[in-house]
């Protein structure tokens, strides 16, 4: 959330309060039908509050979430090309030079650096 809106939040707070205050000392000077709307009122802005309140909560767990699935993309990513290079048939095909494949010269360091979380 931006500034407006937390300004927003704390007005609602604000009138609120002001309503709570208008009942605790202005009650018995009401007549029947305004206090009633008072308190309807009041009780709606506390509600409000508290949905908007309850929506923070949750674009900040969200946003948690957002974070950690963002790992786990990058973790997958790194598995992807640790796997594309272990199933690749030309990584198994021998060199000449020496008469080892790319996949015995590697020796599983491409999925060590992936299970470590390197990236390549």
């Amino acid at each position: 959330m931006n500034q407006w809106h937390y300004n927003k939040i704390k007005q609602l707070k604000d009138w609120e309060r002001d309503l709570s205050a208008v009942l605790t000392f202005k009650s018995n000077e009401m007549d029947e039908e305004t206090r009633k709307d008072t308190i309807r009122y009041r009780d709606l802005l506390v509600y409000a509050i508290e949905q908007i309140e309850r929506v923070r909560e949750l674009e900040d767990k969200l946003a948690r979430i957002r974070f950690i699935n963002n790992d786990y993309d990058k973790q997958n990513k790194r598995y992807k090309q640790a796997l594309k290079f272990y199933a690749n048939k030309i990584n198994y095909l021998t060199f000449i030079e020496n008469g080892k494949s790319n996949i015995e010269h590697d020796q599983g360091g491409k999925a060590r650096k992936a299970l470590e979380g390197e990236e390549r």
